[in-house]
């Protein structure tokens, strides 16, 4: 069994990045011990010690650690590389590691830099947002230092591991297979009138008769009905559709109420006898309005007669930690709302599901976040890169993600298949989840 003493200061914090990191993703059974001590000791059955500095919550005492002057401006790089050649991103310690026959002195702080990534508490205390009120990926240490396409959390565990087995780790360790969890964002099931002002805008505004031509044939056959579709290539592939259903919200950015529409009902009737998933899509307000998320998720059990444990806030709108405080409270059991919408990647350093932290009230919560690592619109909108551009990114992505055994977690939305120019890209959606 592997043992691990630890400081006796910030022990929800300690325990927490321990537990994820040793229990719920290597599956490892530890013996801990909480001492008056300054670092972290790691010893195997066979008496070898990794020994990992402490370089951040030794620096506060009593203090909250929660400031934005505390995120670090500079990081270092470990002299140890990862499977594609890298050198290894450390946010807090130093980049530095000695070993000898039965003893390792990691300088760098895995652990408070693993809790930084999972715990998102840089999103706490920088206050930058975007239009939509959303922690922009350019704020992100992530981002800032090149390291947001790596899931540097799985990273750090995989440089741990082999130390410890270096140093006489005998435990088995479950074997993670790569996975795929394919998303859907219900934003809208048929043309809403949103759809009428675009055909008014592109017919007064830019001149367009072809594109308006173009929009007013697809009525006739509904682009946004795709369910079967998405059914079909998710079987292919072996794995299980999520369709996330929106159910109310009157602000400018949430879309018509279709909970009451036939079409909505008889999708769901084909998503429930195919045994695909059902799950939440929040309107564009819930983030930080418990009672307003708590009504739409009640209407929407309510029309589809059964449980919703799963979802996404519409618009990645999100509020760390309030909105995982407004789903845990609520029983949700899965959160999938931590991806950026400017930029593909780890937005939480993995690509493991994991329990959540709440750095405010200082406790592990119930809620597990499956984060969100890629999706259409990033692409398209955001990064304006071609179809062959795409697949050549989510390949790379995937690549990464099959190293660990991980979930890659994508989103693509029902009504970005047929309408308008995303035939462009629907090869690349097919092509990709068929590939081994």
């Amino acid at each position: 069994m592997l043992k691990i003493k630890y400081p006796d200061n910030y022990q929800p914090e300690r325990e927490y990045i321990l537990r994820v990191l040793f229990e719920e993703f290597a599956g490892l059974e530890i013996e801990w011990q909480c001492e008056n001590r300054t670092d972290y000791l790691l010893m195997t059955e066979t008496s070898g010690e990794l020994l990992v500095k402490d370089d951040f919550f030794n620096r506060f005492g009593d203090h909250n650690y929660l400031h934005k002057a505390n995120i670090p401006s500079q990081i270092g790089w470990l002299s140890q590389r990862n499977k594609e050649g890298e050198l290894i991103p450390v946010i807090f310690g130093e980049p530095h590691v000695e070993e000898f026959e039965s003893q390792i002195i990691c300088h760098a702080d895995l652990f408070a830099s693993a809790f930084f990534m999972l715990s998102r508490w840089e999103e706490v205390v920088n206050e930058n947002r975007d239009q939509h009120d959303r922690f922009r990926a350019t704020e992100s240490v992530a981002v800032q230092h090149d390291f947001i396409h790596r899931p540097i959390v799985n990273e750090y565990l995989e440089l741990l591991l082999g130390w410890l087995k270096k140093l006489g780790l005998k435990q088995n360790m479950p074997q993670r297979e790569f996975q795929w969890v394919l998303t859907h964002d219900i934003d809208k099931i048929s043309w809403d009138k949103n759809y009428w002002r675009s055909l008014a805008r592109d017919l007064l505004k830019q001149g367009n008769p072809q594109l308006v031509w173009k929009k007013l044939t697809q009525i006739f056959r509904n682009p946004y009905d795709t369910f079967d579709k998405l059914m079909d290539w998710s079987e292919q592939a072996g794995v299980k559709s999520r369709f996330y259903f929106m159910a109310g919200g009157n602000g400018e950015y949430d879309y018509e109420n279709y909970l009451q529409k036939d079409s909505f009902k008889e999708s769901v009737q084909k998503i429930q006898k195919r045994g695909h998933i059902i799950g939440f899509h929040p309107g564009y307000a819930t983030y930080r309005d418990e009672s307003e998320w708590k009504e739409q998720k009640n209407s929407l059990a309510q029309v589809i007669g059964q449980p919703i444990n799963e979802g996404r806030q519409h618009f990645l709108r999100v509020r760390i930690p309030e909105t995982w405080q407004i789903w845990d409270e609520n029983d949700m059991e899965t959160d999938s709302s931590m991806g950026f919408a400017e930029i593909p990647g780890f937005r939480c350093g993995t690509c493991y599901t994991f329990t959540v932290f709440d750095v405010k009230q200082r406790k592990t919560l119930r809620l597990k976040e499956m984060p969100l690592i890629a999706m259409d619109v990033t692409y398209a909108n955001y990064l304006k890169y071609s179809p062959r551009q795409t697949l050549d990114n989510l390949r790379e992505i995937k690549k990464r993600i099959v190293h660990f055994g991980g979930n890659f977690v994508i989103l693509w939305h029902n009504s970005n298949l047929y309408a308008e120019f995303w035939p462009l890209y629907l090869p690349v959606y097919k092509k990709l989840i068929s590939e081994d």
